[in-house]
Protein backbone atom coordinates (compact mmCIF):
# COMPACT_ATOMS: atom_id res chain seq x y z
CA UNK A 1 0.00 0.00 0.00
CA UNK A 2 2.87 2.70 1.23
CA UNK A 3 4.41 1.73 -1.97
CA UNK A 4 1.53 2.24 -4.37
CA UNK A 5 1.00 5.68 -2.35
CA UNK A 6 5.07 6.58 -3.15
CA UNK A 7 4.72 5.22 -6.80
CA UNK A 8 1.45 7.30 -7.21
CA UNK A 9 2.88 10.40 -6.06
CA UNK A 10 6.35 10.16 -7.79
CA UNK A 11 4.57 9.47 -10.82
CA UNK A 12 2.16 12.31 -10.74
CA UNK A 13 4.80 14.47 -10.20
CA UNK A 14 6.72 13.55 -13.22
CA UNK A 15 3.44 14.07 -15.30
CA UNK A 16 2.75 17.12 -13.73
CA UNK A 17 6.04 18.33 -14.12
CA UNK A 18 6.52 17.43 -17.59
CA UNK A 19 3.75 19.16 -19.08
CA UNK A 20 4.91 22.14 -17.30
CA UNK A 21 8.57 21.34 -18.75
CA UNK A 22 6.63 21.31 -21.94
CA UNK A 23 5.21 24.29 -21.36
CA UNK A 24 8.53 26.19 -20.98
CA UNK A 25 10.54 24.44 -23.62
CA UNK A 26 7.55 25.14 -26.55
CA UNK A 27 7.78 28.97 -24.52
CA UNK A 28 11.29 29.19 -24.46
CA UNK A 29 13.50 26.03 -24.54
CA UNK A 30 15.52 24.28 -27.36
CA UNK A 31 14.60 21.51 -29.29
CA UNK A 32 16.60 19.13 -27.18
CA UNK A 33 14.60 20.52 -23.81
CA UNK A 34 11.72 19.97 -25.68
CA UNK A 35 11.68 15.94 -26.86
CA UNK A 36 12.98 15.55 -23.12
CA UNK A 37 10.07 16.78 -21.90
CA UNK A 38 7.98 14.83 -24.39
CA UNK A 39 9.52 11.81 -23.26
CA UNK A 40 9.27 12.24 -19.65
CA UNK A 41 5.49 13.13 -20.66
CA UNK A 42 5.31 10.18 -22.35
CA UNK A 43 6.99 8.09 -19.80
CA UNK A 44 5.01 9.45 -17.08
CA UNK A 45 1.55 9.09 -19.30
CA UNK A 46 2.11 5.32 -20.00
CA UNK A 47 2.63 4.45 -16.09
CA UNK A 48 -0.37 6.30 -15.15
CA UNK A 49 -2.82 4.45 -17.71
CA UNK A 50 -1.21 1.33 -16.77
CA UNK A 51 -1.64 1.44 -12.83
CA UNK A 52 -5.58 3.55 -13.57
CA UNK A 53 -6.50 0.47 -15.87
CA UNK A 54 -4.79 -2.34 -12.68
CA UNK A 55 -6.11 -0.55 -10.03
CA UNK A 56 -9.39 -2.14 -9.27
CA UNK A 57 -10.03 0.52 -6.13
CA UNK A 58 -9.67 3.42 -8.72
CA UNK A 59 -13.14 5.77 -8.78
CA UNK A 60 -12.49 6.74 -12.53
CA UNK A 61 -15.08 5.90 -14.84
CA UNK A 62 -15.33 2.82 -17.04
CA UNK A 63 -15.42 4.98 -20.08
CA UNK A 64 -11.87 6.81 -19.39
CA UNK A 65 -10.23 3.61 -18.18
CA UNK A 66 -11.39 2.55 -21.85
CA UNK A 67 -9.54 5.46 -23.35
CA UNK A 68 -6.81 4.75 -21.31
CA UNK A 69 -5.91 1.76 -21.95
CA UNK A 70 -6.28 2.23 -25.86
CA UNK A 71 -3.92 5.50 -25.08
CA UNK A 72 -1.33 2.60 -23.51
CA UNK A 73 -0.21 0.96 -26.65
CA UNK A 74 0.27 4.09 -28.69
CA UNK A 75 2.57 5.73 -25.76
CA UNK A 76 4.73 2.97 -25.55
CA UNK A 77 5.52 3.13 -29.55
CA UNK A 78 6.21 6.42 -29.43
CA UNK A 79 8.50 6.74 -26.10
CA UNK A 80 11.51 4.96 -28.16
CA UNK A 81 12.19 7.16 -30.58
CA UNK A 82 11.67 10.88 -28.65
CA UNK A 83 14.41 9.35 -26.36
CA UNK A 84 16.92 8.38 -29.30
CA UNK A 85 15.79 12.08 -30.85
CA UNK A 86 16.33 13.45 -27.43
CA UNK A 87 19.93 12.03 -27.66
CA UNK A 88 20.83 13.39 -31.19
CA UNK A 89 19.81 16.85 -30.34
CA UNK A 90 21.44 16.86 -26.97
CA UNK A 91 25.14 15.45 -27.99
CA UNK A 92 25.06 17.65 -30.92
CA UNK A 93 25.17 14.75 -33.19
CA UNK A 94 25.07 14.93 -36.74
CA UNK A 95 22.86 12.91 -37.44
CA UNK A 96 18.43 13.78 -38.65
CA UNK A 97 16.14 12.58 -35.86
CA UNK A 98 13.74 10.32 -36.94
CA UNK A 99 10.26 11.68 -37.53
CA UNK A 100 9.32 9.31 -39.77
CA UNK A 101 8.87 6.74 -36.38
CA UNK A 102 6.05 8.79 -35.09
CA UNK A 103 4.12 7.54 -37.68
CA UNK A 104 3.28 4.06 -36.44
CA UNK A 105 2.63 5.77 -33.25
CA UNK A 106 0.07 8.16 -35.01
CA UNK A 107 -1.26 5.58 -37.24
CA UNK A 108 -2.31 3.39 -33.91
CA UNK A 109 -3.79 6.45 -32.18
CA UNK A 110 -5.97 7.29 -34.87
CA UNK A 111 -7.16 3.53 -35.34
CA UNK A 112 -7.65 3.42 -31.41
CA UNK A 113 -9.40 6.82 -30.84
CA UNK A 114 -11.75 6.04 -34.15
CA UNK A 115 -12.13 2.32 -32.42
CA UNK A 116 -13.03 3.85 -29.01
CA UNK A 117 -15.68 6.59 -30.36
CA UNK A 118 -17.56 4.35 -32.49
CA UNK A 119 -17.75 1.60 -30.19
CA UNK A 120 -18.60 3.88 -27.15
CA UNK A 121 -21.03 6.87 -28.96
CA UNK A 122 -22.23 4.60 -32.03
CA UNK A 123 -25.86 2.90 -31.43
CA UNK A 124 -27.58 0.79 -33.14
CA UNK A 125 -24.83 -0.71 -35.81
CA UNK A 126 -24.61 -3.82 -37.36
CA UNK A 127 -22.99 -6.43 -35.60
CA UNK A 128 -20.63 -7.36 -38.22
CA UNK A 129 -19.44 -3.86 -38.30
CA UNK A 130 -18.63 -3.60 -34.34
CA UNK A 131 -17.01 -6.83 -35.13
CA UNK A 132 -14.38 -5.60 -37.84
CA UNK A 133 -13.62 -2.42 -35.66
CA UNK A 134 -13.05 -4.38 -32.75
CA UNK A 135 -10.58 -7.01 -34.27
CA UNK A 136 -8.45 -4.12 -36.03
CA UNK A 137 -8.36 -2.30 -32.92
CA UNK A 138 -7.55 -5.86 -30.98
CA UNK A 139 -4.84 -6.57 -33.79
CA UNK A 140 -3.26 -3.25 -34.16
CA UNK A 141 -2.68 -2.95 -30.39
CA UNK A 142 -1.45 -6.95 -29.81
CA UNK A 143 0.97 -6.41 -32.91
CA UNK A 144 1.82 -3.17 -31.33
CA UNK A 145 2.60 -4.73 -27.97
CA UNK A 146 4.00 -7.93 -28.73
CA UNK A 147 5.97 -6.79 -31.73
CA UNK A 148 6.78 -3.51 -32.50
CA UNK A 149 7.30 -1.71 -29.22
CA UNK A 150 10.05 -4.70 -28.56
CA UNK A 151 11.47 -4.13 -31.97
CA UNK A 152 11.66 -0.41 -31.96
CA UNK A 153 12.84 -0.35 -28.16
CA UNK A 154 16.00 -2.73 -28.85
CA UNK A 155 16.58 -0.99 -32.21
CA UNK A 156 16.82 2.91 -30.48
CA UNK A 157 18.49 0.91 -27.16
CA UNK A 158 20.84 -0.22 -30.28
CA UNK A 159 21.25 3.47 -31.37
CA UNK A 160 21.71 4.87 -28.38
CA UNK A 161 24.89 2.71 -27.45
CA UNK A 162 25.95 4.14 -31.10
CA UNK A 163 25.62 7.80 -30.49
CA UNK A 164 27.42 7.52 -26.84
CA UNK A 165 30.42 5.96 -28.99
CA UNK A 166 30.34 8.36 -31.72
CA UNK A 167 29.96 11.25 -29.22
CA UNK A 168 33.14 9.91 -27.22
CA UNK A 169 35.28 9.96 -30.26
CA UNK A 170 33.78 12.84 -32.01
CA UNK A 171 35.14 15.55 -29.27
CA UNK A 172 38.62 15.44 -28.06
CA UNK A 173 37.53 17.73 -24.45
CA UNK A 174 37.03 14.65 -21.78
CA UNK A 175 35.43 17.32 -19.61
CA UNK A 176 32.95 18.00 -22.41
CA UNK A 177 31.91 14.37 -23.52
CA UNK A 178 31.89 13.33 -19.53
CA UNK A 179 29.32 16.49 -18.77
CA UNK A 180 27.20 15.34 -21.94
CA UNK A 181 26.89 11.85 -21.82
CA UNK A 182 26.85 11.00 -17.83
CA UNK A 183 23.01 12.27 -17.04
CA UNK A 184 21.63 11.29 -20.52
CA UNK A 185 23.48 7.49 -20.20
CA UNK A 186 21.95 6.76 -17.14
CA UNK A 187 18.34 8.24 -18.72
CA UNK A 188 19.21 5.60 -21.72
CA UNK A 189 20.27 2.88 -19.12
CA UNK A 190 17.79 3.39 -16.71
CA UNK A 191 14.97 2.86 -19.71
CA UNK A 192 16.60 -0.15 -20.47
CA UNK A 193 16.73 -1.56 -16.81
CA UNK A 194 12.69 -0.66 -16.23
CA UNK A 195 12.66 -2.72 -19.58
CA UNK A 196 14.11 -5.64 -17.85
CA UNK A 197 11.96 -5.88 -14.62
CA UNK A 198 8.89 -5.30 -16.55
CA UNK A 199 9.87 -8.11 -19.24
CA UNK A 200 10.66 -10.25 -15.71
CA UNK A 201 7.25 -9.55 -14.02
CA UNK A 202 5.33 -10.32 -17.30
CA UNK A 203 7.21 -14.03 -17.69
CA UNK A 204 6.93 -14.96 -13.64
CA UNK A 205 4.30 -13.39 -12.37
CA UNK A 206 6.04 -12.84 -9.07
CA UNK A 207 5.17 -10.88 -6.24
CA UNK A 208 9.03 -9.99 -6.09
CA UNK A 209 9.16 -8.48 -9.39
CA UNK A 210 5.72 -6.39 -8.83
CA UNK A 211 7.30 -4.91 -5.52
CA UNK A 212 10.79 -4.28 -7.70
CA UNK A 213 9.09 -2.32 -10.24
CA UNK A 214 7.11 -0.17 -8.20
CA UNK A 215 10.32 0.71 -6.06
CA UNK A 216 12.54 1.31 -9.21
CA UNK A 217 10.07 3.36 -11.05
CA UNK A 218 9.74 5.49 -7.96
CA UNK A 219 13.56 6.35 -8.11
CA UNK A 220 13.72 6.56 -11.96
CA UNK A 221 10.24 8.83 -11.94
CA UNK A 222 12.09 11.42 -9.71
CA UNK A 223 15.14 11.03 -11.23
CA UNK A 224 13.76 12.07 -14.08
CA UNK A 225 12.14 14.63 -12.67
CA UNK A 226 15.41 16.09 -11.29
CA UNK A 227 17.29 15.91 -14.53
CA UNK A 228 13.79 17.79 -16.27
CA UNK A 229 14.91 20.92 -13.99
CA UNK A 230 18.55 20.57 -15.14
CA UNK A 231 18.13 19.84 -18.70
CA UNK A 232 14.84 22.01 -19.39
CA UNK A 233 14.07 24.36 -16.70
CA UNK A 234 17.55 25.42 -16.78
CA UNK A 235 18.12 26.29 -20.32
CA UNK A 236 14.59 27.90 -19.89
CA UNK A 237 15.67 30.16 -16.79
CA UNK A 238 18.82 31.31 -18.85
CA UNK A 239 16.62 32.37 -21.62
CA UNK A 240 13.97 33.76 -19.62
CA UNK A 241 16.82 35.74 -17.40
CA UNK A 242 18.51 36.86 -20.49
CA UNK A 243 15.38 38.34 -21.71
CA UNK A 244 14.83 40.31 -18.74
CA UNK A 245 18.57 42.19 -19.86
CA UNK A 246 17.70 45.25 -21.64
CA UNK A 247 20.78 44.83 -23.83
CA UNK A 248 20.16 41.54 -25.16
CA UNK A 249 20.34 42.42 -28.82
CA UNK A 250 23.30 44.39 -27.96
CA UNK A 251 25.14 41.25 -26.69
CA UNK A 252 23.30 39.01 -29.56
CA UNK A 253 24.50 41.36 -32.13
CA UNK A 254 28.10 41.58 -30.67
CA UNK A 255 28.37 37.92 -30.04
CA UNK A 256 27.16 37.60 -33.96
CA UNK A 257 29.84 39.93 -35.40
CA UNK A 258 31.86 37.37 -33.47
CA UNK A 259 30.96 34.37 -34.50
CA UNK A 260 30.87 35.36 -38.27
CA UNK A 261 34.53 36.85 -37.61
CA UNK A 262 35.33 33.99 -36.29
CA UNK A 263 33.95 31.30 -39.03
CA UNK A 264 35.05 33.92 -42.06
CA UNK A 265 38.78 34.04 -40.97
CA UNK A 266 39.64 31.07 -38.45
CA UNK A 267 37.18 28.35 -39.87
CA UNK A 268 36.97 26.26 -37.07
CA UNK A 269 34.47 24.42 -39.24
CA UNK A 270 36.66 22.76 -40.81
CA UNK A 271 37.99 20.87 -37.79
CA UNK A 272 35.47 17.13 -38.15
CA UNK A 273 35.70 16.90 -34.25
CA UNK A 274 34.54 20.88 -33.37
CA UNK A 275 32.02 20.78 -30.52
CA UNK A 276 29.71 23.26 -29.23
CA UNK A 277 31.70 23.53 -26.18
CA UNK A 278 34.77 24.51 -28.14
CA UNK A 279 32.75 27.33 -30.63
CA UNK A 280 31.64 28.43 -27.03
CA UNK A 281 34.90 29.24 -26.40
CA UNK A 282 36.49 30.16 -29.37
CA UNK A 283 33.86 32.79 -29.29
CA UNK A 284 34.23 34.06 -25.63
CA UNK A 285 31.04 32.63 -24.58
CA UNK A 286 29.16 29.89 -23.10
CA UNK A 287 27.30 26.62 -24.59
CA UNK A 288 24.09 27.51 -23.30
CA UNK A 289 24.15 31.30 -24.73
CA UNK A 290 25.67 30.12 -28.12
CA UNK A 291 23.22 27.29 -28.41
CA UNK A 292 20.37 30.04 -27.46
CA UNK A 293 21.77 32.37 -29.73
CA UNK A 294 21.61 29.86 -32.78
CA UNK A 295 18.12 28.89 -32.38
CA UNK A 296 16.90 32.10 -31.93
CA UNK A 297 18.55 33.78 -34.95
CA UNK A 298 19.57 31.12 -37.27
CA UNK A 299 16.58 28.54 -36.02
CA UNK A 300 19.18 25.68 -36.11
CA UNK A 301 20.93 23.89 -33.89
CA UNK A 302 24.97 23.44 -33.54
CA UNK A 303 25.53 21.09 -36.25
CA UNK A 304 22.84 22.70 -38.99
CA UNK A 305 24.69 26.06 -38.41
CA UNK A 306 28.31 24.18 -38.53
CA UNK A 307 27.34 21.76 -42.09
CA UNK A 308 25.70 25.57 -43.53
CA UNK A 309 29.34 26.24 -43.43
CA UNK A 310 31.13 23.27 -44.43
CA UNK A 311 28.57 23.00 -47.61
CA UNK A 312 29.43 26.42 -49.06
CA UNK A 313 32.98 25.53 -48.32
CA UNK A 314 32.79 22.64 -50.24
CA UNK A 315 31.00 24.58 -53.20
CA UNK A 316 33.84 26.48 -53.58
CA UNK A 317 36.10 24.05 -53.60
CA UNK A 318 34.22 22.18 -55.92
CA UNK A 319 33.77 24.98 -58.40
CA UNK A 320 37.30 25.28 -57.95
CA UNK A 321 39.21 23.83 -61.42
CA UNK A 322 42.57 23.59 -59.43
CA UNK A 323 40.65 20.95 -57.30
CA UNK A 324 39.64 18.40 -60.07
CA UNK A 325 42.57 16.19 -58.98
CA UNK A 326 40.69 15.60 -55.49
CA UNK A 327 37.98 12.96 -54.96
CA UNK A 328 35.06 13.78 -53.71
CA UNK A 329 35.52 12.23 -50.31
CA UNK A 330 38.80 14.10 -50.19
CA UNK A 331 36.73 17.58 -50.40
CA UNK A 332 34.49 16.65 -48.03
CA UNK A 333 37.49 15.97 -45.25
CA UNK A 334 38.53 19.70 -46.41
CA UNK A 335 35.52 20.93 -46.16
CA UNK A 336 35.66 19.46 -42.28
CA UNK A 337 33.07 16.08 -42.88
CA UNK A 338 34.40 13.13 -41.29
CA UNK A 339 32.67 10.91 -43.89
CA UNK A 340 31.81 10.38 -47.07
CA UNK A 341 28.54 9.44 -46.52
CA UNK A 342 28.17 12.16 -43.82
CA UNK A 343 29.25 14.82 -46.97
CA UNK A 344 27.10 12.99 -49.21
CA UNK A 345 23.76 13.21 -46.71
CA UNK A 346 24.53 16.55 -45.44
CA UNK A 347 25.37 18.54 -49.36
CA UNK A 348 21.75 16.36 -50.37
CA UNK A 349 19.79 17.86 -47.98
CA UNK A 350 20.93 21.59 -48.30
CA UNK A 351 21.53 21.48 -52.29
CA UNK A 352 19.33 18.77 -53.47
CA UNK A 353 22.10 17.69 -55.41
CA UNK A 354 24.86 15.08 -54.58
CA UNK A 355 28.17 16.77 -54.48
CA UNK A 356 28.88 14.79 -57.66
CA UNK A 357 25.49 15.84 -59.24
CA UNK A 358 26.44 19.45 -58.05
CA UNK A 359 29.54 19.01 -59.96
CA UNK A 360 28.15 18.09 -63.10
CA UNK A 361 26.13 20.71 -63.14
CA UNK A 362 28.37 24.03 -62.10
Amino acid sequence: MLLTLLLGLSVLTSFLGSIYLLFLGLKSGTMASRLFALYLFLFSATIVSVYTVTDPQNFIPITIQNLLSLLFYVLIVAIPPTLYNFLVIHLNIDKAIHRKSYLLALSLLAINLFAFAYLTFGNDFETYTINIITEVMTYSNFIAYLFLFPILTIYYLVLCIRLFKRSNKASHDPEQVKKYTRDTALIVFGYGAFLLLFIGMQLTGETIFVGSVKIYLIGYTLFLSFQGYRLTYAQSHTSIESNQIENKPIYFEELENRLSNLMDHERPFLDSKLTLHQLARMADTNEKYLSAFLNESFKQNFFSFINDYRINYAKSLLNDPSNDHFTLETIGNMAGFHSKSSFNSAFKKSTGLTPSEFKKTF
